[in-house]
């Protein structure tokens, strides 16, 4: 069963709560985010075990991910999101209590798996409440809302470290994070939105939806890039002596939500096959400015093409895969764009790294832009194959 088409208002009350609690759990995740190498230090850890405590969320979620789509399509979806996000916002609490580095490690774990779970589930069930023929312009809005949440954490983050105690402020965000989704518990899900994938035994296989492999790849190679600029694009501008080179990233968040808002009505009506090649094309310019950027203004407007394709991307990308799921499949589907991410995102700066300490930072982008042209071509043959 597929999700139904209606002509209901996107704006409806699920979307919106929905869409509220989202912002919430992305601005707690974000200020946690910000505070933890900070926390982790002051309880006595060398900056490398801070930096392995730190990526063990990462890791943990995307270990997770896919089990916890699994899980969304096979018992009550309403449960599945409101328990695992209460839990993830509770989890917060135990960093208050963590008298050790151990139990901050497995505290760290568990929020982690906690998030993978949540965040699947989240963009698996925003879509019942979407209007098909809006999907792509639905998430569009509601993937902004995340990076609102992301973008506003560190500030709020770093000024709440200076004011209060670390216990008194995970407390609090405990607080706003678990408590919120309670206001779900009142919402009706959609017909569609009660369909459950059949009973059968269990097979690593339906873990992930294959139909959407090539998708997740494609939005892998946006969060490569992501991953890459976020983690070198300081060095780069201290190698380069461009001042004022941090404007990069808010030029980069801030024409990255617009983009998220205003491409999403578009890719609804678009060729999927357009949208797609137009985004990694602006992608491949952005990387090629980059690499030949010994400028301020060369590097922001390198941020604000790397943000158009990949708002142009990714929004494109899963509208399209979500808007094909089967409703029983929401969950895996959600699961299986999201690990693409995941993956792309982590290795990108190791590969990245590896090829700077080689090559230099130029051949990260040129590299970059070979990988990015292959993976057109990947998705050409696969549209191709299947209109």
């Amino acid at each position: 069963m597929r999700r139904k088409t209606d002509q209901q208002a996107l704006w409806n009350h699920p979307y919106f709560t929905l869409s509220f609690v989202n912002v919430l759990s992305n601005l707690g995740f974000s200020i946690v985010l910000t505070t933890m190498t900070t926390y982790t230090l002051s309880m006595g850890a060398t900056l490398s075990l801070a930096g392995t405590i730190a990526s063990l969320f990462s890791f943990a979620a995307m270990l997770v991910r896919p089990f916890g789509g699994y899980l969304f399509d096979r018992i009550n979806k309403k449960t599945v999101y409101i328990l695992s996000t209460m839990l993830m916002g509770l989890t917060v609490l135990g960093y208050s209590f963590a008298g050790s580095l151990p139990v901050l490690m497995v505290i760290r774990v568990v929020h982690g798996a906690l998030f993978g779970v949540s965040t699947t589930a989240a963009m698996a069930l925003v879509t019942h409440f979407i209007p098909r023929e809006r999907t792509s312009e639905g998430l569009g809005y509601f993937n902004a809302g995340t990076l609102v949440g992301q973008a506003v954490g560190p500030v709020i983050g770093s000024a709440l470290i200076a004011s209060i105690s670390f216990r008194t402020m995970y407390t609090l965000i405990a607080l706003s994070m678990a408590l919120p989704p309670l206001f779900f518990c009142l919402v009706r899900l959609p017909e569609d939105g009660t369909v459950q994938a059949p009973k059968e035994p269990f097979r690593l296989s339906r873990l992930i939806e294959t139909r959407f492999l090539v998708f997740a790849i494609v939005g892998g190679l946006f969060s490569y890039y992501n991953g890459t600029t976020n983690s070198f694009v300081l060095s780069i501008g201290q190698e380069r002596g461009i001042q004022n080179i941090s404007l990069f990233f808010t030029v980069a968040s801030v024409s990255l939500i617009v983009i998220r808002i205003v491409v999403g009505r578009a890719a609804d009506r678009a060729s999927l096959k357009v949208m797609v090649l137009s985004s990694l094309c602006i992608t491949m310019l952005s990387m090629l400015l980059f690499a030949q950027a010994w400028t301020l203004p060369m590097c922001l407007a390198a941020a604000l093409l790397k943000s158009i394709g990949q708002g142009m991307g990714h929004v494109t990308l899963q509208g399209e895969a979500m808007k094909r799921a089967d409703a029983a499949r929401t969950g895996v589907v959600a699961s299986t764009m999201l690990l693409g991410s995941d993956i792309g995102n982590t290795l990108g700066p190791t590969v990245s790294g590896i090829i700077a300490q080689h090559s230099g930072y130029a051949a990260v982008c040129y590299s970059g832009m070979l990988l990015t042209g292959l993976i057109a071509l990947l998705f050409y043959w696969h549209v191709r194959r299947n209109p």
